[in-house]
């Protein structure tokens, strides 16, 4: 079944705990879908069916030099923060610590932190590097990773894509985000 919960969250929106909500699935893959919420009144939504992509998305082939496990929430601390200075962070890794920092008209922002901190979990540097990313991008990306763990795993190389993975149960999901050059 593929539909598009943006859409469905649009029309139903949140139900409260005194409305029942009853959805209808499809018979057929094409069929649309009906959302039923009942209180004093009843009023009922349908949703298109999506058509399921039959390819998966390809995965970027990219190794990378540092891998840091950190507390989503310490991480998501971090890019807001700098986000409040600058439109772009700088991430530098090194064989001890991990520097975040932006610089710009309005003023500069800098977090270090060292391999053994309390908010790292893992820290594994091949080689050092530096790489710059937009930070509209990056703060979403973590904003929404911190929503379904409470462990981030930031990969990276000397300016090449970061990927941020959430640490889920089950499953993988991973964003992936180009750098910036200067």
């Amino acid at each position: 079944v593929a539909l598009d919960i943006e859409d469905i969250l649009k029309l139903v929106g949140p139900v409260k705990k005194n409305e029942e909500l009853i959805w209808e699935r499809a018979n057929e893959i094409a069929a649309p879908h009906k959302f039923t919420i009942t209180d004093r009144i009843k009023r009922t939504y349908t949703v298109p069916s999506l058509q399921p992509s039959k390819e998966e998305p390809p995965v970027p082939k990219i190794t990378f030099d540092v891998n840091v496990k950190i507390t989503a929430a310490e991480l998501q601390e971090i890019i807001a923060a700098a986000a409040k200075t600058s439109e772009q962070i700088r991430i530098t890794a090194k064989n001890e610590q991990i520097t975040f920092d932006t610089v710009s008209d309005s003023g500069s922002f800098t977090v270090t932190l060292q391999k053994r901190d309390e908010p790292i979990v893992k820290y594994e540097v091949q080689k050092e590097s530096t790489a710059l990313f937009g930070l509209s991008f990056l703060n979403d990306i973590v904003k929404a990773s911190a929503k379904l763990s409470s462990l981030i795993t930031i990969s990276f190389s000397q300016d090449r894509p970061i990927k941020v993975q959430p640490d889920l149960l089950q499953g993988t999901l991973e964003y992936y985000l180009a750098p910036r050059i200067e």
